[in-house]
């Protein structure tokens, strides 16, 4: 007889596979103890869509939501997240029960509704647990500071609970192999110490602390631990403070620092240069003054900036560091008091996608290099001073352009035939310049259109059904304050329903457009100064039963108005300067 020698790590495979089979067959794959814990746990919870109906039978590991080793059989994850809206989230108040659950390792019930209920203390025993998601639970009162005993968690979110609020994050530190943290819209006003508390997690990647009542922060930390903090996120405070002098500054591995409307002041430090890793950068919405510092010329990296809504003097795009040009996606420098020129060289930003730098004080013509920014999604430079032509537009570059605002500048000439090209548009916004010419036929073929403004220019000529060929899409039209005929058959069925209509001041006339008979969900439509005759037609009041505002103003039409108009949504009418009669009924 041969003797068979096993190695020592194979007998013991072998042996937790004869387990996981016995178990299979014994106990249905499932450890009863955990099973009866995970049943509790569901009547705790008010479930009236039946989102936990398949919790029932011998085999917790296949219900819905519960995850097992396939090792051991025990429960090692709970995902329980309401994946759509509120009306099928999970109720009531989470039972202890779940803290019989020694070997869970996730849980995430996030996005549910717990109504204010308390975060139960008893989650401080599941000492395995390195997954923790109670994100938009609906959960108030404190957190329990047993959560500081969870020494192996690594991912935490409290987000966005309903009335949660924390005077003390001593137990944070207790956390020290946590990589996310995120406690955004948990009110933290009473906590004094918090940079101290996060500074004592040296595994920390992601911190998000947005709405969270902060306003204190210190400007250095002795000894910083966060050698891996790369994402930091401390919007929407009130911190009411100099930008200049806070401990962020010497973190240089973070990547991502969002602080968007926190009260911060003055000018943007020299220290921002240090951030060579920085990819992303949001400081919009503060008070921030002065010209932009010349060491933003080593952030190579940098692919999303925005600085929206301040008060930064001078050329920032002249500042833009040349070496993330080809990285550069998107770039929000709109109200923020920009001065100068577009620069002739902004072509070479190939990979921006998103550039909106709008009501500013920017001058001189737009680069021809513009229209070859082939990666351009959203372009608005609209309130500003610029002048020129739309020469950029009409190569046909652009294809992935789906939203264009050129609106209230200086821009002259016409509207280039080329712009039949652009056929991601699905918002063109041209109004209030000085552009003169016929509207080119091609419009008609930008299918895409959802909204189409050339208001208040100098247009002139005919706009005819070819005009608005294949505009399926489209829910704005202004037209309004040109010299524009609207040749429109009578028997034309226009492939579009408006939501809103402005063409005062176009000649629509003789007669009441009939064509109008078929915009059944318009809610604002002026068709003032219009040149039209004559009655009402018979469906004009059946076609504006639910509009909210209608201006027929200054035009020639006649006729008995009823004394007594039901229009239940309508805010604003204007029919003056007409020769209506009331009739007597």
């Amino acid at each position: 007889m041969r003797t068979l020698l096993l190695h020592p790590h194979k007998v013991t495979a072998i042996i937790l596979m004869i387990l996981v089979h016995a178990r299979a067959i014994l106990g249905g794959g499932c450890v009863s103890t955990e099973r009866e814990a995970l049943l509790s746990f569901k009547d705790s919870f008010c479930d009236p869509f039946g989102r936990l109906s398949s919790w029932h039978g011998e085999d917790c590991c296949s219900w819905k939501g519960v995850g097992c080793s396939n090792r051991t059989g025990h429960v090692v994850k709970l995902d329980l997240r309401s994946e759509d809206s509120d009306a099928i989230s999970l109720g009531g108040e989470m039972s202890s029960s779940i803290s019989s659950l020694h070997h869970l390792r996730y849980l995430d019930l996030s996005f549910n509704n717990f109504n204010s209920a308390r975060i139960p203390s008893s989650l401080g025993t599941l000492k395995k647990l390195r997954y923790l998601n109670f994100s938009d639970v609906c959960f108030g009162g404190n957190i329990p500071p047993q959560l500081g005993n969870l020494s192996r968690l690594q991912y935490l979110d409290l987000s966005n609970g309903c009335s949660q609020s924390e005077p003390d994050l001593s137990w944070l530190p207790r956390l020290s192999l946590l990589r996310s943290l995120d406690l955004s819209g948990v009110n933290l006003s009473l906590v004094g110490d918090w940079v101290h508390r996060v500074n004592m997690l040296p595994s920390l990647n992601v911190l998000s602390l947005s709405l969270c009542g902060l306003d204190n922060t210190i400007s250095t930390v002795s000894d910083s631990n966060l050698t891996h903090l790369e994402i930091l996120d401390l919007s929407c405070n009130t911190f009411n403070s100099l930008l200049q002098h806070n401990w962020f500054w010497e973190v240089t591995t973070i990547k991502e620092l969002v602080l968007s409307g926190s009260g911060l002041s003055g000018p943007i430090p020299d220290a921002l240069g240090n951030m060579s890793s920085l990819e992303a950068l949001y400081l919009d919405t503060n008070y921030i003054q002065g010209i932009m510092p010349p060491t933003l010329e080593n952030l190579c990296n940098l692919q999303r900036m925005d600085l929206h809504s301040n008060n930064i003097n001078g050329d920032i795009m002249a500042r833009l560091p040349n070496c993330s040009w080809s990285k550069l996606h998107k770039l929000d420098l709109h109200a923020a008091n920009l001065t100068g020129q577009l620069p002739v060289w902004i072509g070479n930003l190939t990979a921006l996608s998103y550039l909106d730098i709008s009501q500013n004080m920017l001058v001189g013509y737009i680069p021809l290099g513009l229209g070859n920014m082939t990666s351009l999604n959203y372009l608005d430079i609209s309130q500003n001073m610029l002048v020129g032509g739309l020469l950029p537009f009409g190569q046909g570059n652009m294809t992935n352009l789906s939203h264009l605002d050129l609106s209230q500048n200086k821009l002259v000439g016409g509207l280039p035939l080329g712009i039949r090209n652009l056929t991601s548009l699905s918002h063109l916004d041209i109004s209030r310049n000085m552009l003169v010419g016929s509207v080119p036929k091609g419009i008609g073929a930008l299918s895409n259109l959802t909204h189409l403004s050339i208001g208040l220019n100098n247009f002139s000529g005919v706009i005819s059904e070819e005009h608005f060929a294949s505009l399926v899409n489209l829910k704005y039209l202004n037209l309004s304050q040109n010299s524009l005929k609207l040749y429109l058959g009578e028997d034309w069925v226009p492939p579009f329903r408006l939501t809103e209509g402005y063409f005062g001041s176009c000649d629509m006339g003789p007669q009441f457009p009939a064509w109008i008979r078929w915009q059944t969900e318009i809610q604002t439509l002026d068709l003032s100064n219009t040149n039209i005759y004559g009655h009402l037609p018979l469906w004009f009041w059946i076609v504006f039963y639910n509009t909210s505002r209608l201006y027929l103003s200054r035009n020639k039409l006649s006729g008995d108005l009823p004394t007594k108009l039901q229009l239940p949504l309508m805010k604003e009418m204007d029919l003056s300067y007409n020769n209506f009669s009331v009739s007597k009924e």
